[in-house]
Order: structure tokens, then C-alpha cells, then sequence
């Protein structure tokens, strides 16, 4: 199934063939997607692994600050890493407490717009998408998820930016949320 997934969906074996002809052989059961790469790609993937430790580094250093930063204030949940755990901190996603909130998640969102600060929100539990329709979940049907979904931001962080970046990101954080 992954190989076919990888590849459209598509099979060139006859015996899998739902067309009846056993001439047919190449047949997209399902549609998919292709997932391959051109050599491009490839090349600066292998150079870009070369910084990945480097990155990773950064990127946990300015986690932590977040961390630091928003550990104290109650309308923030920050993700909890044990210490022998090694994330390569992909998101820093803060929950926000919307009990201890004025506002909502689309008013905070709107605020770091204003600050320049690019936010982004995850992605909606499955079934809510148009690809989920017709799964037999309905909305409401996972109220965890749900809430979960509109509780959510995801704070910039990747290896380009300065320290000076992340703190102007909690500044705004902490502005939008006060």
C-alpha cells in the first residue's frame, strides 16, 4: 500500500487490475500522491543535513527561552519535554488557557498579526477536513480534538532567527494575551 501510495496509487501488476482486461498494466486504484523528490531536491537535502545538529541546537535554545518566558503566567500551557527526551522542537505550539483569557485564539492571533509576528494555527482533526467527509465522524465527535484545535498556536522558531527575534515574540505573546 505505501508503494502504491507513493506512486499515485497506481499498480502494474495484472492481477490486482479491477478492469476486467488482463492487457491493462499500469491501473491508479485510488487517487494519491507522488511523494518522490528531483535530484535538486535531493542535493540540497544532503546539504542541509550537514547544519541539521547546528539547527537543532538553536532551535532548542530558543525553546527553552519560550519556556522560561511563559512557565509563569497561568493563560499559557507550554509543551512539557522530560529531560532525556531530545526533541528537535519541529513547532513550539503554546496552548492557550481561554478560562484565564479575555479574548479568544482568533483575537490573540490578529493582535501577533499586528506585531508582525507570524503565528500559525495546526491542522483541524481529520474529519473536519474535506478529505475526513464522509468517514462517519461528525463534528462533535471528538470534543478533546476539538477543543484541543482551537486552544492551539504555533510560535515561530527556526534556526535563522536571532535571539532578539525571540524575544520580540514573547514580548507580542504576552501583549496580545494582557
Amino acid at each position: 500500500k505505501l508503494r502504491q501510495f507513493r506512486s499515485h496509487w497506481i499498480t502494474k501488476d495484472v492481477n490486482k487490475s479491477t478492469v476486467h482486461s488482463k492487457t491493462l498494466y499500469y491501473e491508479m486504484q485510488f487517487i494519491g500522491r507522488d511523494h518522490s523528490i528531483t535530484d535538486i531536491q535531493a542535493a540540497l537535502g544532503l546539504s542541509q543535513l550537514k547544519k541539521l545538529k547546528k539547527f537543532i541546537k538553536i532551535k532548542r535554545k530558543y525553546a527553552k527561552i519560550y519556556t522560561q518566558e511563559f512557565k509563569d503566567m497561568e493563560e499559557i500551557i507550554c509543551p512539557e519535554q522530560p529531560d532525556n527526551i531530545f526533541s528537535s522542537w519541529h513547532f513550539y505550539v503554546i496552548r492557550l488557557n481561554i478560562d484565564k483569557i479575555a479574548a479568544d485564539r482568533k483575537d490573540i492571533i490578529e493582535a501577533l498579526f499586528k506585531e508582525n509576528i507570524g503565528v500559525q494555527v495546526n491542522d483541524l482533526p481529520v474529519y473536519c477536513n474535506h478529505c475526513g467527509q464522509g468517514s462517519g465522524y461528525i463534528k462533535g465527535s471528538c470534543p478533546n480534538a476539538e477543543k484541543l484545535y482551537e486552544e492551539i498556536i504555533i510560535l515561530p522558531l527556526f534556526p535563522a532567527m536571532s535571539k532578539n527575534d525571540v524575544i520580540d515574540v514573547v514580548r507580542a505573546v504576552k501583549k496580545a494575551i494582557s
